[in-house]
């Protein structure tokens, strides 16, 4: 299958585990239409999907937000420096990135726009972004001493 020919993805004990296989009931095309990002050293940690389920945004292991059009099977653009990411889709075209390390959210607008908003974080607790419809949420939880 595609996913078998270009190596699959690093599962969390550093095997290659196919992202996809068509069945026996699928169509053989169906399988060589998937597109693979993998380039070996990164590893996918969290990912989001926009509300109309073209985009989604894959924050991995080494720093990175990359925003990826599932519908032309192609990374849009690339988000840099926000380890340990998580994101939110706020419409058709804002990106919100939290960077709890950091203690800041950065609200992007998407594909070729710069920051649209900076949300500098209390210390002391657990931070979540969350998105309903057209909104995204900051949610903060007080972190156990």
């Amino acid at each position: 299958t595609a996913a078998e020919a270009a190596g699959g993805a690093a599962t969390v004990d550093g095997s290659r585990a196919p992202l996809w296989e068509a069945g026996d009931d699928e169509e053989q095309g169906a399988a060589e239409s998937f597109a693979i990002v993998d380039d070996g050293a990164r590893c996918g940690v969290s990912v989001a999907t926009s509300a109309c389920g073209r985009l989604a945004a894959v924050g991995d292991d080494l720093g990175r937000v990359s925003l990826i059009d599932l519908e032309l099977s192609r990374v849009a653009r690339v988000f840099k420096g926000i380890r340990a990411a998580a994101c939110a889709f706020g419409g058709r075209s804002r990106l919100a990135v939290l960077a709890e390390r950091r203690g800041l959210v950065r609200v992007f607008a998407l594909r070729f726009g710069g920051v649209v908003a900076n949300l500098q974080l209390a210390s002391g607790f657990e931070w979540r972004v969350l998105s309903s419809g057209d909104a995204v949420y900051v949610a903060a939880k007080k972190a156990d001493a």
